[in-house]
């Protein structure tokens, strides 16, 4: 047996064409689906996102010698389109989440894309990761390393 609201009705007898249908109201199971207007950008950043993780899950095990890609990678992930393209309102937000929980500790995240920013890359492969983050503790004696809140790590000028 039907339920009541899919019982078919007979057709009218007196030959009317039956009554069109009801409107339909916004949200309603019967409007069609709408896509906001920028759904095919998100996606594409979100895509690209999903990408970089996966690269850093993949460079994570031989970080001494791929620092500058993972700090590449970090430096595009920073930019605002990208981490809020994940749904994170602010980096440090998305930092924590996402790459202290698989990937590698905050701190080093950061240096990784000062190291991007502040060196040239043959020097830095040169010297290494190591050596790098002591240069930057150098440079960026206290704690914070300059940083306002929220904010991506370095913004500021290159010293090369």
């Amino acid at each position: 047996m039907l339920p009541r609201r899919l019982v078919r009705r007979p057709p009218p007898s007196d030959g009317t064409p039956p009554p069109p249908p009801r409107p339909t109201s916004v949200g309603s199971l019967h409007t069609p689906a709408r896509a906001p207007a920028e759904a095919e950008a998100l996606k594409e950043r979100l895509k690209k996102v999903m990408g970089d993780m996966n690269r850093l899950r993949a460079l994570k095990r031989t970080l001494n010698k791929n620092f500058w890609e993972v700090g590449l990678l970090l430096q595009e992930l920073s930019e605002p389109e990208m981490f809020r393209a994940r749904g994170y309102g602010s980096w440090d937000a998305f930092v924590e989440r996402e790459v202290e929980k698989d990937l590698f500790g905050r701190t080093l995240a950061q240096d990784l894309i000062r190291i991007v920013r502040v060196f040239q890359k043959e020097r830095a492969e040169e010297f290494g990761l190591e050596k790098l983050r002591g240069a930057l503790r150098a440079l960026y004696p206290d704690p914070s390393g300059g940083l306002g809140a929220g904010g991506p790590p370095g913004e500021g000028g290159v010293v090369a």
